[in-house]
């Protein structure tokens, strides 16, 4: 029986931010999403002063969990 493989990508950042690995943190999900994998996120739940909804701040076309 085949299954999707699954990522659960775990980064202690805050999100969004305006330093650039959270822009490659999204866009390798992103990369793993199109692929066919089934991606999680984790991300602390610290506050950043950028209140955009993070794929819509790092233009994110496959979204995901």
């Amino acid at each position: 029986m085949a299954h999707e493989p699954t990522v659960d990508y775990l980064a202690n950042i805050r999100l969004s931010t305006e330093k650039a690995h959270g822009a490659q943190i999204l866009k390798t999900c992103e990369a793993f999403a199109r692929a066919g994998v089934d991606v999680r996120l984790c991300v602390s739940a610290r506050k950043s002063v950028i209140t955009n909804n993070p794929f819509e701040y790092y233009g994110i076309q496959k979204q995901f969990p």
